[in-house]
């Protein structure tokens, strides 16, 4: 997939630039193309790319009165932390449909989160926001979670639907939500594919449908919504989210809880 973004973009003559001072040998940039999957860094580092294709997270102004105290406490390394606890207390709950897929939310945010913590480069921006400040469908797709697909999906899915519908002059607002609905396809064939091994017929379907579903329901809620923030909109994305997830957690095999898990049988290939 990385390959196939990096060619669309060359097609395109929009690979990012280094606009830093100093840029790196063509070899190292070939290098940090590859294996930067975002592109994006903080702002005032010595590596940066433009255009930036992902949209970080902002640090709330709670619940510290002190910048330092916020940042400290919104690093990556103190989430990672928050978000092992939050897992912690989602494994003593009953593993109802709901809870278990909360906490395979949270596993999937704890895993890549390490993984980053362990091999990204010094100035890489997080993988995710804190989960639990996501108070749309909208912002839990664009800010929150997993932006590592976001260049992808936007050279491969996102710009070329673009393309095609505003060729046919259809309305700006349709073509947009015809192109975020066609990103959240990509993903959705993306994971299917990945997970055929482990997963049976229906939960490769399930997910597929997850996905599809997220990108459905985001341009509806943006469409009533905008970028207006409210808790009722939150309560309701949640709501959306969780009951994807627990649809979907049903048809994926996945045990009840941490110490329910089928630890050998992760070796073993799902072949029916």
């Amino acid at each position: 997939m990385k390959l196939l973004d990096v060619h669309a973009l060359s097609l395109l003559k929009t690979l990012p630039r280094y606009v830093a001072e100093n840029p790196p040998r063509p070899s190292v940039m070939a290098l940090l193309l590859l294996t930067e999957l975002r592109y994006g860094t903080y702002p005032a580092t010595p590596e940066s790319f433009t255009p930036n294709p992902i949209r970080t997270w902002q640090i709330p102004q709670y619940p510290f009165h002190s910048p330092q105290t916020r940042r400290l406490f919104y690093s990556e390394k103190t989430q990672f932390i928050v978000h092992l606890c939050i897992f912690a207390g989602l494994q003593c709950l009953p593993q109802y449909p709901p809870v278990k897929a909360l906490g395979v939310l949270v596993s999937i945010w704890i895993i890549w989160t390490g993984i980053q913590l362990g091999v990204r480069y010094q100035t890489s921006p997080p993988l995710f926001g804190p989960i639990y400040l996501a108070d749309s469908l909208a912002t839990f797709w664009t800010e929150t979670w997993h932006n590592a697909f976001a260049a992808p999906c936007l050279s491969l899915a996102y710009t070329p639907t673009t393309y095609l519908l505003t060729r046919l002059r259809l309305p700006r607002m349709l073509v947009r939500s015809c192109a975020v609905v066609a990103a959240f396809a990509f993903m959705s064939l993306f994971h299917m594919y990945a997970l055929a091994p482990i997963l049976s017929a229906e939960g490769q379907k399930r997910i597929g449908i997850f996905f599809l579903a997220n990108g459905v329901c985001t341009v509806a809620e943006t469409a009533v919504w905008g970028k207006k923030r409210d808790w009722r909109r939150a309560v309701l994305a949640w709501m959306i989210e969780l009951g994807l997830a627990s649809w979907t957690i049903v048809e994926c095999e996945i045990a009840d809880g941490l110490l329910s898990a089928d630890w050998k049988g992760l070796c073993r290939a799902n072949v029916r």
